[in-house]
C-alpha cells in the first residue's frame, strides 16, 4: 500500500525491514511505514533515550523470546557493528528483545498511553515525546507525521 505522507521506501529501508516469523525482507510496496535515518538523533539525546526506555522496560516491558528467531545484520551476518565500521565477532543467537506497547498483546499490562484510537500522547515519557516531535519538524522533508496511533 501506498504512504503519500511519508518520503519513498529506499533500499536501506528494504533491507533493515524484515518479517518477524521468517526474517525476510518486506518489499517496498508491502512496507508499513518504517524508514531508517542514520544519525537522526545525538549520541546524547540516543543515551537519554535508552536509559527512559530501560526503565520502562521495567515497568512495562515483556519478553519476545520464543519465537525462533536469530538476530541478523545488514550484512546478513551473525555479527552487530560497532561504532566506527568495524564488527563484532560475538555471537548472539537466539532474538531475545523486549516489547513496550500501548497495545493488549497478553502481556501482564499494556503502557498506559495505548494503541490505535485509543492512543494518548499526552501519556508517553518526555524522551519519547521529544522524538514524536522531533519527527512532526521534519514535515518539509517527507515526514508528515499526523496523529500517533503507536510507538
Amino acid at each position: 500500500r501506498a504512504f503519500s505522507l511519508q518520503r519513498p521506501v529506499s533500499a536501506l529501508d528494504v533491507e533493515a525491514c524484515r518479517r518477524v516469523l521468517t526474517g525476510k525482507n518486506i518489499r517496498a510496496a508491502d512496507n508499513p511505514g518504517i524508514r531508517l535515518e542514520s544519525r537522526f538523533v545525538s549520541q546524547d539525546f540516543a543515551n537519554e533515550l535508552e536509559t527512559e526506555l530501560r526503565g520502562l522496560e521495567k515497568e512495562w516491558g515483556f519478553s519476545t523470546a520464543g519465537h525462533g528467531l536469530d538476530i541478523v545484520t545488514l550484512d546478513g551476518g551473525s555479527r552487530i557493528k560497532e561504532p566506527g565500521g568495524t564488527s563484532s565477532l560475538k555471537q548472539y543467537g537466539e532474538f531475545t528483545s523486549m516489547r513496550i506497547t500501548g497495545r493488549e498483546e497478553g502481556q501482564e499490562r499494556a503502557a498506559p498511553w495505548g494503541y490505535g484510537d485509543q492512543f494518548d500522547e499526552g501519556k508517553l515519557p518526555g524522551g519519547i515525546t521529544k522524538l514524536v516531535s522531533d519527527i512532526r519538524k521534519l514535515s518539509d522533508t517527507g515526514y508528515k507525521l499526523e496523529s500517533v496511533r503507536d510507538v
